[in-house]
């Protein structure tokens, strides 16, 4: 127990010397993009990843900022490092017992600077741990700490990165006989060389597919198509095309596109069906859009018979009694009867008169 207390003891005099060691330095390291200059000294915190591509070289420094270099150009270093292809690697480690990690390994440098060229996944990927007794901020400023430092390096190799599909392309297409059906396959990768794009067919009959552009797999047919040569339309985009002409119901089909490179594969599948113009399937596109034309002929309809109505309202005399079958009537009634005109604001302008009584 009095050694864990000791151990305690020690670790909370290095985190207040190393924060005081940040605060001399004028406030906290200052971020900056690991991808920024491949040449220059870098200065990286604990926590920042360092990714470097195949083949390339690195300068890591001990330093907490990068005019720190040359106050410290002659201490001793001690390097170790920790192997890890992954970009989780284990970060747990002790900062006062780093000579009896066994996970650790000590490299042959006591410079101030890591240099490692000529990059490689399995050589250089993992962890880097720098230590160093005093550390000088300043050519008349020195802090008597033991400081650590710790770096994690990520190489990567474009060309074992699996391609990508962008846009959920290709996309369904529905079509007639005798129209031209495109689809587009746009696919990402930054390998070297370029990928490859290749299109095929699930075929549902396998009777008469025993070439060698057949291959089948989990009882799935597929059947390799031969397309149009792949286009390179930015740095890292390719795009391909499978184009039918003259398409016939045959075309009906799952279609897919397949990129591939060193790394590996992805595909994405797409549906094309083709209208046959004899589908008694198919429903009349009329009554969807029947009321469109009804309503201009109601339109035209309705003031025509309100037009009769008021019409046939006006010839009755106004109030539905036709002038003349009234005349019969009367005579019919007296038999020597006589018509005369009444005044104009007489609804009726015609009235019986006796000839009798005048």
């Amino acid at each position: 127990m009095i050694c864990n207390l000791s151990m305690f003891i020690v670790a909370a005099h290095t985190i207040i010397m190393i924060t005081a060691a940040y605060r001399l330095a004028d406030g906290d390291i200052p971020y900056r993009d690991v991808n920024e200059n491949n040449n220059s000294d870098l200065n990286q915190d604990i926590r920042q990843l360092i990714e470097r591509e195949v083949g390339s070289d690195i300068q890591i420094n001990c330093v907490i900022k990068p005019e720190h270099l040359p106050y410290n150009k002659d201490s001793k270093v001690d390097w170790y490092f920790q192997p890890c292809t992954s970009i989780f690697c284990d970060t747990s480690y002790n900062y006062l017992e780093i000579s009896n990690d066994s996970e650790w390994i000590k490299l042959n440098q006591s410079s101030i600077t890591l240099h490692l060229t000529d990059l490689d996944v399995d050589r250089h990927s993992g962890l880097y741990r720098c230590s160093m007794e005093p550390y000088k901020i300043r050519a008349d400023a020195t802090l008597n700490i033991h400081f650590y430092m710790n770096h994690h390096l990520v190489v990567t190799d474009s060309s074992q990165i699996i391609p990508r599909i962008l846009d959920r392309t290709p996309a369904n297409i529905t079509t007639s006989v005798g129209q031209t059906a495109v689809f587009h396959c746009r696919v990402q990768s930054h390998s070297f060389p370029p990928p490859l794009i290749k299109w095929y067919k699930i075929e549902t009959n396998t009777s008469n597919k025993k070439d060698s552009h057949t291959i089948t797999y989990h009882n799935i047919t597929y059947d390799l198509i031969k397309s149009g040569d792949q286009k390179q339309i930015a740095d890292t985009l390719y795009l391909s095309k499978l184009i039918f002409q003259n398409v016939t119901v045959q075309h009906t089909g799952i279609y897919g596109c397949v990129a591939l490179n060193y790394g590996g594969f992805i595909q994405q599948e797409a549906y094309l069906h083709v209208n046959s113009p004899f589908d008694s399937t198919k429903k009349p596109q009329i009554n969807k859009y029947f009321w469109l034309f009804f309503f201009p002929i109601c339109l035209i309809i309705v003031p025509i018979i309100v037009y009769m109505w008021f019409y046939s309202y006006n010839k009755k005399g106004g109030n539905g009694i036709d002038p003349t079958s009234r005349s019969k009537e009367m005579e019919n009634v007296t038999g020597s009867n006589q018509w005369v005109a009444r005044p104009n604001n007489v609804k009726n302008p015609y009235m019986v008169v006796d000839p009798y009584v005048v």
